[in-house]
């Protein structure tokens, strides 16, 4: 689960960076940035007019501006009012940085060179742009104007003004100033300012009055008559406090202010997700290799968020209907409309996009007593058990509504846990439920990746119940690399209305079917841009929606198609050749003491030419054993759609000839690693294998999956393994074949994934899954007569997430074999021979050590995510987090199936002194455990394993130090 998680992550990281990397030479805009100020005073001039051909732009109140042009000319003319109009000689270079000096109307002006003046403030801290009026035709027509508070008359600075006929923008000047120029002689109007209702409005030339003065009036405020406590000194106490008296009141009704209290419910829900990439560096923006992207460059929001330039990569929105059923205990989504950038490429699919940010910034349920927090839990501040780990301060009480509103601050005791900071309102009796709360992330808390977090969420009354429900909430999340200022930042806002309370529900709403992949299309639920601006309850920002037109005309570029050709190899490893694909890169190389040098070649078909069938195989060579190895292997889907995609129904056939050691699971995929060259022990005991497989899968819309499968599975021993008789001729015989015919059961009805055309990769939420396989073999291969035998496994799985105690991940294995077979055919457990950690395997196991016709086994991986290291001074800084993982098995084996006891077996190997190196289990089970610490640089993993039992086993290790890597935040 976390290599998918990973390797998803570092995929869509990676698409969203080449994206604003590689481009085809083209010819370069011409880019002009500057100021203008007053050349005694240098005091900076708002307003001015730079002229450059028939491009124009205006300086913004810090006399910056910016003119993007493909002209050729010479000359700039900058006019200015009371000042004399200055017309300056440009330099023979691309990108010019310009200070422009402007005299009174008896001087004339002059420039500088930025470069070489260091006391000038450089262009980059331009903050507040003017609209950019470089796009201007025919007449321009100017209106100035201010933006006051309604009540109190005060100017209001850093006022949103989006002009909607020219899809530009601006803001209000530190006076409340600003300018717009544009075409006609009228202009519609969107102002948006914090703490403000938002207003549409249209500006006239024809209507005279100019300058305008626009009046905003101030939201309402919930909170008045304040009086305010203050935190306590002195050392914080749970008894006798009255925040912690009050928030055990709000636990106490928790149940009775959720939504799931009523019979049925519906309610419509609006939810946008955005993602920016964050302070792009220079060297990119304008470097003369991406200059084919820049119109792309060239959207960057500086006001969302202090010190950023943020550039919106991606952006979606949908429309919902939400039902709640208590009777059924089953919810229910039924999306209406959907609008997302879409990249024309099957490497980076808007829909995987759209499901990954849905689960990396999640809905948040503050009445839930966890709230996953991207892929960690946190401990809500209103769960039972949160008055141990949190403090609690009465800050403001008021009476709204005709309630008393008391406002509370909250904390953690300890920073370094996976906990909140932040303010929460709440009523008082009877009801102790919660409208409004405004929460954090600690500094320095242990969460990777991560510079800062803000949930914000909203209640609203409602009128039928009289109940406190979720209205608004807004979800922020800071990214950046090693607290570093580039990154990237996300946000999710959802809306939800029209709550319904006690209605009846059909059961159709409940039996909707999961769609498929292909369901998400480009027009299924795609709706007109008059449809967004309707029904959309918060108007999209100029930056969002210019990030929509822009990704429009990139897909369009040749260049942008070739550079995602060459993401695509390094994304998947394998090199699109048009109807067939050849790879992978990343298995070409491989080496292990059978076969020694190994190399390898594949390809497939290509799913866009093939989009219900696919056929894949490879060819190996081995230097050191001198054969050949290969796979084939074809899939075919029976309902005529993408094979892979939910939910799954195909047929599938392959053969297959390679090598694998005893317990290794064959398959198209390799096993061997780079990192797993280096072993210890004995690693020369191998297989040839040879297997035909024909499969049938069915997966339902519940999550159950059916496969039934067909092996004809031939083993030859190979290295320092042999097959030899146990009738004591010391006989030895090549190979052994085997028929089998499987019946796989899997279910897990609550689980989440994300899924491309190719692959899936689950998410962990928490869910149980299920595995049963039932097989019938008949093993035919060395014995006169043909020995039939049935094998049962049981797999069971599930996460249990204990915020603010981490996680346990749990997984518990049972089997059972009936019949007499040769030992290959036993339970061999998975053993793990190199230096890597593996949670699947047993790291302090050799291969082929334990045998047994019958097993149980229990593994334990728990992560404490850094809870008891953040104790430590000095340690915690580090933000390492601990790890424990512990192994247990135990088997048994009838004596018909020793050799011992039945000479119509094979013998159990042997190592070079004649001692048994297959072993069945005694009194007492296999054990291992392991106590680690992981986070380390953020991504290592390193843990200390010992082996409890059976160490006096011969070559058998007891100890060991193994690592491995991974990413999470």
């Amino acid at each position: 689960m976390t290599y998918y998680k990973s390797l998803f992550t570092m995929r869509f990281f990676g698409m969203m960076l080449c994206i604003c990397g590689l481009s085809l030479a083209a010819k370069a805009q011409k880019v002009i940035v500057g100021k203008v100020l007053a050349e005694k005073s240098k005091v900076p001039l708002s307003g001015a007019f730079v002229i450059y051909e028939s491009d124009t732009a205006r300086t913004d109140s810090l006399g910056g501006f910016i003119l993007s042009t493909k002209a050729e000319a010479k000359n700039i003319l900058v006019i200015a009012e009371h000042y004399q109009q200055a017309i300056i000689t440009l330099r023979e270079e691309q990108d010019l940085m310009l200070t422009i000096m402007l005299l009174p109307k008896d001087k004339y002006g002059d420039f500088v060179d930025d470069r070489k003046n260091k006391g000038m403030i450089h262009p980059d801290s331009i903050k507040n742009a003017g609209n950019d009026t470089s796009n201007f035709s025919g007449t321009i027509s100017k209106i100035n104007g201010k933006v006051i508070d309604a009540d109190k008359g005060d100017i209001i600075p850093g006022v949103s003004i989006y002009m909607k006929e020219e899809e530009e923008g601006t803001a209000t000047d530190t006076m409340g100033n600003f300018q717009l120029l544009f075409g006609g002689d009228k202009q519609s109007l969107h102002i948006s300012a914090l703490g403000y209702e938002e207003i549409d409005t249209v500006l006239s030339l024809s209507a005279g009055q100019l300058p305008v003065t626009i009046a905003l009036q101030p939201l309402v405020s919930e909170l008045n008559e304040v009086l305010v406590k203050g935190k306590r000194k002195g050392r914080y106490r749970n008894k006798n406090n009255q925040a912690v008296m009050l928030i055990k009141k709000v636990i106490d009704h928790k149940e009775d202010n959720r939504m799931q209290t009523n019979e049925d419910s519906k309610y419509i829900s609006y939810d946008k997700m955005v993602f920016y990439v964050s302070n792009l560096p220079r060297a990119i923006k304008h470097n003369f290799l991406f200059r084919k992207f820049r119109f792309i460059f060239q959207n960057e929001d500086t006001a969302m968020l202090k010190g950023r330039k943020l550039l919106p990569m991606y952006v979606t929105e949908n429309i919902a209907d939400n039902y709640w059923s208590k009777k059924r205990q089953k919810t229910a989504k039924i999306m209406t409309s959907e609008k997302r950038m879409r990249f024309g490429s099957n490497l980076i699919e808007s829909n995987n996009i759209s499901s990954f940010l849905d689960r990396l910034y999640d809905q948040v349920d503050i009445y839930d007593n966890k709230i996953r927090v991207l892929s960690n839990f946190f401990l809500s501040p209103i769960a039972p058990a949160a008055p141990q780990f949190y403090k609690y301060y009465i800050v403001d009480t008021n009476m709204v509504g005709g309630k008393q509103v008391v406002q509370l601050e909250f904390e953690p005791r300890n920073n370094k846990d996976f906990l909140f900071i932040g303010t929460i309102f709440v009523t008082l009796d009877p009801d102790f439920a919660v409208t409004k709360i405004k929460m954090g992330i600690a500094k320095g808390i242990n969460l990777n990746w991560t510079n800062d977090l803000k949930i914000d969420l909203d209640f609203e009354k409602q009128q039928n119940s009289g109940k406190y429900w979720q209205h608004k909430s807004s979800y922020f999340v800071n990214f950046g690399l090693f607290n570093s200022k580039r990154g990237a930042v996300g946000v999710r806002y959802t809306e939800k209305s029209d709550y319904q309370t006690n209605i009846t529900i059909p059961d159709t709403v409940f039996k909707e079917k999961q769609k498929p992949l292909e369901y998400f299309g480009d027009t299924t639920l795609k709706k007109s841009n008059e449809f967004w601006e309707e029904e959309r309850p918060k108007s999209l920002s100029f930056f969002e929606k210019k990030a929509y037109k822009n990704i429009d005309s990139l897909i369009t570029l040749k260049s942008y198609k070739n550079m995602l050709e060459w993401g695509y190899v390094l994304g998947t490893g394998y090199k699109n050749l048009g109807w067939v694909e050849l790879g992978s890169i990343y298995d070409l190389y491989s080496y292990n003491q059978l076969e020694g040098h190994k190399f390898r070649v594949g390809a497939r078909t290509n799913i866009k030419k093939w989009q219900n069938f696919l056929l894949e195989g490879y060819a190996a060579y081995g230097l050191r054993d001198e054969r050949f190895k290969y796979y084939i292997g074809g899939s075919y889907s029976l309902t005529k759609k993408y094979i892979y995609g939910f939910p799954m129904h195909y047929v599938k056939v392959s053969y297959q000839s390679d090598v694998r050691a005893p317990g290794q699971e064959l398959g198209y995929a390799t096993q061997e690693k780079i990192s797993d060259i280096a072993k210890r022990g004995d690693g020369n005991r191998w297989i040839y294998n040879k297997l035909f497989t024909a499969q049938y899968n069915k997966e339902l819309q519940n999550h159950m999956t059916f496969s039934l499968s067909y092996n004809l599975w031939q083993q030859e021993a190979a290295g320092n393994l042999y097959f030899t008789r146990a009738s004591g001729t010391n006989d030895t015989i090549r190979n052994i074949s085997t028929n089998e015919v499987s019946l796989n059961w899997r279910w897990s009805p609550r689980e989440k994934f994300y899924q491309n055309k190719r692959y899936r990769g689950y998410i962990s939420n928490g869910a149980l899954a299920i595995n049963v396989k039932a097989t019938l073999g008949f093993n035919d291969g060395y014995g006169d007569a043909v020995i039939p035998y049935q094998r049962l496994d049981v797999n069971l799985s599930k996460t249990f997430f204990l915020a603010p105690f981490g996680e346990a991940r749990m997984s518990l294995d049972a089997g059972y074999l009936r019949g007499n077979v040769p030992y290959p055919l036993l339970f061999i457990p998975q053993a793990n021979q190199t230096y890597r950690f593996s949670v699947g395997a047993y790291n302090m196991m050799n291969f082929m050590e334990f045998a047994s016709d019958q097993y149980v086994g229990l593994t334990v991986d728990y992560h404490l995510k850094g809870f008891i290291l953040n104790r430590i001074p000095l340690v915690n800084k580090l933000k390492l987090r601990e790890v424990f993982c512990f192994k247990a098995l135990y088997g048994g084996i009838r004596n018909s199936n020793l050799p011992q006891f039945n000479k119509n077996l094979l013998l159990f190997p042997a190592d070079a002194n004649g001692r048994p190196i297959v072993n069945s289990f005694g009194n007492v089970p296999y054990i291992e455990a392991s106590v680690g610490v992981e986070n380390i640089l953020q991504v290592l993993r390193i843990d200390f394993v010992k082996r409890f039992t059976y160490t006096n086993l011969p070559n058998a290790p007891t100890t060991g130090i193994r690592f491995s890597f991974g990413f999470d935040y």
